[in-house]
């Protein structure tokens, strides 16, 4: 048997007393600081809690640009872009006219046969891991909201080069990771992007999501890239792809000619703090109205 009191502001009071029920709700508050106890029949336990106003902004716009005295017109109401509350799949559609962010400008290359190489064939197989921490995105401009795209820079490609890789996949994860280690994170992995067969180019290489990817702003970001073993052709080279350097292991990698790397939990990646530049294609969360 269980009572249940709450006190507050302007002499606010409710109780509920002898009740089997383990829980209890109130409504009608309002905003102000409570306090509540409850009485199991042997012990009593308090606690409290506030009530704040949700505060947001919004914009007014008339549907007519003229309005005469007296009478009625019709406003649409625009609050603005939200934060999406945990990162995903987005349910609401994509980026009708994405930003384009480029998230590392340093012109450190990988040579024709070394990586890190996004699209790199100097192995039959390569797979790559990418870290973007929360600080990075939004300094560089990344908005809270949605991820429609990435796309890699090619500088060159050398001659000879396979040309065309099987099974592209690209996979995001939001994690509380600052660094990476020497192992790929295969947990929580969402795929994005998955194409039977990819012909890099020079220049920005760009990989559309069939669905948005929802980051929540505060969440470190993980980019899974990898492709299928290229059996039945030879190794070829990489092609040479700029990237930035990094305070810390921001980028993992790993290369093979005969086992498959994509969702491997056998690979032992190598580290290295050079991770290739990245564009993301981003808008704010969805306006809630």
């Amino acid at each position: 048997v269980y009572s249940y009191s709450v006190t507050g502001p302007g002499g606010f009071s409710h109780q509920l007393n002898n009740t089997a029920a383990v829980k209890d709700s109130v409504t009608g508050l309002s905003i102000g600081t409570y306090s509540t106890t409850v009485f199991d029949g042997q012990c009593l336990y308090n606690t409290t809690f506030t009530v704040v106003p949700f505060t947001f902004s919004y914009t007014l716009t008339p549907t007519s640009p003229t309005i005469c005295t007296g009478n009625p017109t019709t406003l649409t109401v625009n609050y603005g872009n939200t934060t999406p509350a945990a990162c995903g799949l987005s349910s609401t559609g994509g980026c009708a006219s994405p930003s384009q962010i480029t998230v590392g400008t340093g012109a450190v290359v990988n040579g024709t046969t070394s990586y890190p190489s996004i699209y790199g064939h100097f192995y039959r197989n390569a797979r790559h891991q990418l870290l973007f921490t929360a600080a990075e995105l939004l300094a560089a401009g990344v908005q809270p909201g949605k991820i429609s795209s990435v796309a890699f820079m090619v500088n060159s490609i050398p001659s000879g080069y396979v040309g065309t890789l099987p099974g592209v996949t690209i996979s995001l994860k939001c994690t509380s990771l600052q660094q990476l280690s020497s192992s790929f994170d295969n947990t929580g992995l969402v795929q994005v992007y998955n194409a039977a067969n990819y012909t890099p180019v020079v220049g920005w290489n760009n990989h559309s999501f069939a669905t948005a990817y929802e980051w929540d702003g505060t969440s470190s970001l993980l980019v899974d890239i990898c492709y299928a073993l290229n059996s039945g052709v030879s190794w070829t080279s990489n092609p040479v792809m700029p990237a930035t350097n990094t305070p810390v292991i921001r980028c993992v990698y790993d290369q093979d000619d005969t086992s498959p790397l994509c969702l491997s939990t056998s690979a032992f990646p190598q580290t290295s703090t050079s991770r290739p530049n990245v564009r993301f294609d981003n808008c704010g969360g969805s306006n809630p109205a």
